[in-house]
């Protein structure tokens, strides 16, 4: 009972809807949360880190109105994703790539009527300084000066000597994202000697925030 309730929160949490909302997104999905544990055991959840904001005010509602435990393990998706094949016991997975629960349902570690796409996000370019004059559009009370990136936006000139802050496309998925972009934009070729590797993209905006790089990333 514990994890069934708890999924249902997760879902109305994730798609910042009412209960309702979240009752329909399961049946539309066609999901059956799975019962809980059996040994009574607090129900342990394997989750990106760039959901870690939203996941703990979720779960912090969770414990208030259902009383329940639950121990959530943030960390990068693939290192996840690698702990449960060699055995972790995660009764929730939420990955920030679809690749890697393509990666677990390939070796049977994933419940396929449990699987859903919750949460979506978009790639944002930021840095230090405004973009250039002609591209920019102009603040708003909303925030700061913002500018649509496409093939023709001057990303070296606005990268200068470095570094652009990103994590590995090899094997991270904010990484692989942003390189993909950047290469369908024709952008990337003019930056790939500037990039400098993180290991998360926390560390890429604490670097922006330093005024030590831009990055490429995911926004929540």
């Amino acid at each position: 009972m514990q994890r069934r309730s708890f999924f249902g929160s997760l879902l109305v949490g994730l798609a910042g809807g009412p209960l309702g909302a979240g009752n329909l997104a399961a049946q539309h999905h066609g999901l059956q949360p799975p019962s809980g544990p059996a040994d009574g055991r607090s129900l342990l959840v394997f989750a990106a880190a760039t959901l870690k904001p939203a996941l703990d005010a979720i779960v912090a509602t969770y414990r208030t109105t259902q009383g329940g435990e639950i121990t959530i393990a943030y960390g990068p998706t693939p290192a996840l994703a690698k702990q449960i094949e060699n055995g972790a016991p995660a009764d929730i997975f939420l990955a920030a790539d679809p690749v890697w629960m393509d990666y677990l349902a390939e070796k049977r570690l994933v419940r396929r009527h449990t699987r859903a796409d919750l949460v979506r996000n978009v790639l944002v370019l930021a840095g230090h300084g405004s973009p250039p004059a002609a591209m920019a559009a102009p603040p708003t009370s909303a925030g700061p000066t913002s500018v649509t990136i496409d093939g023709k936006y001057p990303l070296a000139q606005v990268v200068g000597s470095g570094p652009l802050c990103m994590c590995n496309p090899a094997d991270h998925p904010a990484g692989r994202y942003g390189k993909a972009s950047l290469e369908t934009l024709g952008l990337w070729d003019s930056v790939a000697a500037k990039v400098a590797i993180v290991d998360n993209p926390q560390v890429a905006v604490i670097m922006v925030a330093r005024g030590e790089s831009s990055t490429i990333r995911r926004s929540p």
